[in-house]
């Protein structure tokens, strides 16, 4: 019996070659062949699939061939999301290097601030993922750019402020305040 790449249990289907011998394929590799995908659709892959004209060695090169294929096709799946999220990142970036821009270019605004528009309608909250993700991405120009809006919003403010702004209000006991 031939067992099938990287599958989990009851997530594969049998088929059974000329010789009486079943070969097991995973549902995912199964579905890259034509009858085998009608007969999961049509069977939802209970019992075994029975191939009297195809020899049980042929079987087991299918099934190893499909898996591959399958192999192949999930990193090729897994590096497309890695380049989509690459791009959303870099787009979120370029963002930011053009608020950055923005900012430099221009007077930092009525209240004296800057940081751009792109980050100037973040939530305190949001600035720090912001700085948080930008720190782990070693993003240092957007590290700077997050750091110093966040600076700007809690300049010049109290002790009471700076609480209430940071969401630490109510952090102390009675005889603590």
């Amino acid at each position: 019996e031939t067992r099938p790449l990287r599958t989990r249990e009851g997530d594969e289907l049998r088929v059974r070659g000329r010789e009486g011998e079943e070969v097991r394929f995973s549902r995912a590799a199964a579905r890259r062949a034509g009858t085998l995908a009608d007969w999961l659709e049509d069977t939802g892959g209970d019992g075994v699939f029975s191939a009297p004209p195809v020899p049980t060695a042929a079987l087991r090169l299918i099934a190893t061939a499909l898996e591959q294929e399958e192999e192949a096709a999930a990193a090729a799946e897994e590096r497309e999301a890695a380049e989509e999220k690459e791009e959303e990142i870099r787009a979120c970036l370029d963002t930011l290097i053009v608020a950055k821009d923005e900012e430099e270019e221009e007077a930092a605004g009525p209240d004296g601030g800057g940081g751009g528009a792109a980050l100037g309608a973040c939530s305190l909250s949001e600035l720090a993922e912001v700085i948080t993700g930008a720190n782990f991405l070693a993003a240092n120009a957007a590290v700077a750019l997050a750091s110093r809006e966040l600076d700007r919003r809690l300049e010049g403010k109290g002790v009471g402020e700076l609480r209430e702004a940071l969401g630490a209000a109510a952090d102390l006991s009675e005889a603590e305040a």
